[in-house]
């Protein structure tokens, strides 16, 4: 019993830790668009992605059998943004 709560609690204060990616944003950024990689797989699948050419090319010069193995979750949003610096 004691390892099952203990379980939970550590589950539930590694939640409670998760990034904001939101907050990493810059407030003078130009531009953000926000992806979401639920709805891309959606659409296609990852097999269909890893028999595109060139993704077949960087995948074998890595020598990685797919593009999951790089340890991202394609499955999550992603931002990105412009931000304009002056020189």
């Amino acid at each position: 019993m004691k390892k099952i709560l203990i379980t939970l609690l550590l589950a539930f204060t590694i939640s409670g830790f998760s990034q904001n990616l939101e907050s990493k944003i810059p407030k003078n950024a130009t531009a953000i668009v926000a992806i979401n990689g639920d709805a891309i797989f959606d659409l296609i699948s990852m097999t269909d992605i890893n028999n595109i050419d060139f993704v077949k090319q960087g995948l074998q010069a890595s020598k990685q059998n797919s593009i999951t193995d790089f340890g991202f979750d394609l499955e999550s949003k992603a931002y990105y943004f412009f931000q304009t610096v002056d020189v």
